[in-house]
């Protein structure tokens, strides 16, 4: 990656550093995300590792973070239609081993990464930010 940033900086015409974003969930790419581009756009990914991933990167660079969320009042279903969408990603280990990394409580049942219930989403820190959201409700 680090060949292919060169390439884009010494290109004739050159891709700067302020309008790329790179999609990054390990730590090497990350720092490479906050040194050599705007930011970080990381997919499929837990408030814990955005937390994490937002003191890695500084409070500068950009974090557009993508989370998966179902509302459903039925958490069976909820659970049913999680397990459904993340089967593939589950084999992948660039996304188990961050789901690892970032303590997802679904690490060990491999089904929920994420957690919460509610009727709300709310952003914790506002746009352009860490995107850090929680559920509010009963």
């Amino acid at each position: 990656m680090q060949d292919y940033l060169t390439a884009l900086d010494t290109a004739p015409e050159p891709v700067p550093a302020d309008r790329r974003v790179l999609a990054a969930i390990g730590p090497k790419m990350l720092r490479l995300a906050g040194d050599r581009a705007a930011g970080a756009i990381p997919y499929l990914v837990t408030p814990e590792f955005t937390a994490q991933a937002r003191t890695a990167l500084g409070d500068q660079p950009f974090l557009g973070p993508e989370m998966k969320a179902v509302l459903d009042t039925d958490q069976a279903r909820a659970r049913a239609t999680a397990r459904d969408y993340l089967t593939g990603y589950l084999t992948l280990p660039n996304y188990t081993n961050n789901l690892l990394r970032s303590g997802s409580p679904g690490r060990r049942r491999g089904a929920e990464p994420a957690r919460g219930r509610g009727r709300e989403l709310t952003s914790g820190r506002g746009p352009h930010k860490s995107g850090s959201y929680r559920f509010r409700g009963p």
